[in-house]
C-alpha cells in the first residue's frame, strides 16, 4: 500500500482580504491594522478537497521561510494535507490580494513573480521522485507550468515519471492569460497529453481518464 492516495503539485496562496480603508498596494489599512488572510490556490483547494473525499494527501510545493509560508503550513495541517515533503526558501510566498472595485466588485491582484513556487525544477525530483513513483495519482496544472520555466520542466516530467510507475497523472489546464501565453501553455499541455490520464495501478483498479 503507498503512503498517498493523491500527491498535489503546485502552489498554495496567501490570499489578504482588503477593504477601501486599506492603502493601495498594502495589506495595511489607515489604522496600521493588517488585512484578514486566508490560504487558498488551485493546489491548495484541489488537496483540500482530496482530504474531504476521504484521500490520504501529500502537497508538493516550496515555500517561502516568510509568515505566509508558516500560514500555509498551520493550514494544510488543520485541513489533513500531508506537508511533509513541502520545501522551503528564502523566496517569498506567493499572495493575492482581493479588494472591491468601484462597483462593489472583487478585484484580484497577484504577487506571485519570483515567489518561492517558481523555483519549482526537476532539480526536486530528487526528493520528490520516490513518492511520485508511488502514488495512484497525481494532479497538478497549467498554473503550476506558468510559474516558471523550471516549474514547466518539473510538471511534464513529473506527469511522466508518475505515468511511467502507473499512476493517473491528472493535469488541469486552467490556463491564464495573466501568467502565460498561449504558446508555451500549448507546448506543455502537448507534453503533458502524451501520458497523462492513464493508469495502471491495482489502487485504481482499472484504466480510466482524469480530465479537468
Amino acid at each position: 500500500m503507498t503512503e498517498f492516495d493523491v500527491v498535489v503539485l503546485g502552489e498554495p496562496m496567501v490570499e489578504r482580504h482588503l477593504s477601501p480603508q486599506n492603502s493601495p498596494g498594502s495589506p495595511h489599512s489607515a489604522d496600521g491594522s493588517v488585512a484578514p488572510e486566508s490560504v487558498s490556490g488551485d493546489a491548495f483547494n484541489a488537496a483540500c478537497a482530496a482530504v474531504l473525499a476521504g484521500a490520504r494527501v501529500a502537497l508538493l510545493t516550496v515555500l517561502g521561510t516568510d509568515d505566509a509560508g508558516d500560514l500555509v503550513l498551520d493550514e494544510l495541517a488543520r485541513r489533513g494535507v500531508d506537508s511533509s515533503l513541502v520545501l522551503r526558501g528564502p523566496e517569498p510566498t506567493g499572495a493575492y490580494m482581493v479588494a472591491p472595485d468601484a462597483h462593489g466588485q472583487p478585484r484580484f491582484s497577484y504577487q506571485r513573480a519570483g515567489s518561492a513556487a517558481s523555483t519549482l525544477s526537476p532539480a526536486h525530483l530528487e526528493r520528490w521522485g520516490p513518492v511520485l513513483e508511488a502514488t495512484p495519482v497525481l494532479l497538478t496544472s497549467g498554473i503550476t507550468a506558468a510559474l516558471s520555466a523550471g516549474a514547466a520542466q518539473l510538471v511534464i516530467a513529473a506527469v511522466a515519471r508518475v505515468a511511467g510507475a502507473g499512476g493517473a497523472a491528472c493535469y488541469d489546464v486552467n490556463f491564464r492569460p495573466e501568467l502565460t501565453d498561449a504558446d508555451p501553455a500549448r507546448r506543455v499541455l502537448r507534453a503533458v497529453a502524451r501520458t497523462a490520464g492513464w493508469s495502471r495501478s491495482p489502487a485504481l483498479a482499472t484504466r480510466r481518464r482524469c480530465s479537468a
